[in-house]
């Protein structure tokens, strides 16, 4: 992708939850490593979600208590095709309810986009008021521009957990489901580098 095409640092974002006490959170079984299924480089044997804390009813983004896992629903996964959002697949879930009971197949998110290794150089030093005081905290994540792949969802090739996704991304994700945060990469804060 040539850097020419590059959106700018303010217009690529990761993708958290936004409110874990109030939604649908789940424990997930895959029989591989995590951050290697998210990344498409390792294949789930078992890929069951049980409930695990919060509301009783899933969303169109289901949130686990691990760190990368990250389940989708079917009207999620239909969004996202229909606008033609590029690197990303999904392998089946097994969804379970509170009591144990089958909600149906859902869909776990595979990242296949790639961008080069975060680059710590780039941060840039500020101050952030915390309670307690003001301390010095990194800002903005940062990667070589031409080593995007251009994808609308993608990660880092430093084996990272970090998913980011572009604006139109963004926007499909916003329109459907409400339990979604994003934040620019050039506005994150508190990085160590």
């Amino acid at each position: 992708m040539s850097s020419s095409n590059f959106p700018g640092f303010s217009q690529l974002f990761t993708m958290n939850d936004n409110d874990m006490s109030r939604q649908f959170i789940a424990d997930i079984e895959l029989g591989a490593d995590s951050v290697d299924v998210l990344r498409g480089t390792a294949t789930p044997t078992q890929a069951q979600a049980r409930w695990a804390m919060g509301g009783k009813k899933p969303g169109q983004v289901i949130w686990t208590r691990l760190v990368c896992p990250v389940i989708l629903g079917t009207e999620m996964v239909s969004s996202l095709q229909e606008a033609g959002i590029s690197g990303w697949s999904t392998y089946p879930v097994e969804l379970f309810g509170k009591q144990g009971e089958p909600l149906g197949t859902y869909h776990g998110l595979i990242v296949h986009g790639r961008c080069g290794a975060i680059d710590d150089s780039r941060s840039v030093q500020t101050t952030k008021e915390f309670p307690g005081g003001v301390f010095p905290i990194w800002r903005g994540l940062y990667f070589d521009e031409d080593s995007w792949d251009g994808s609308d969802m993608f990660m880092p090739s430093d084996k990272t957990g970090w998913v980011f996704v572009t604006t139109r991304a963004k926007e499909v994700f916003a329109a459907c489901a409400k339990n979604v945060c994003f934040t620019a990469l050039a506005d994150i804060d508190g990085f160590n580098v």
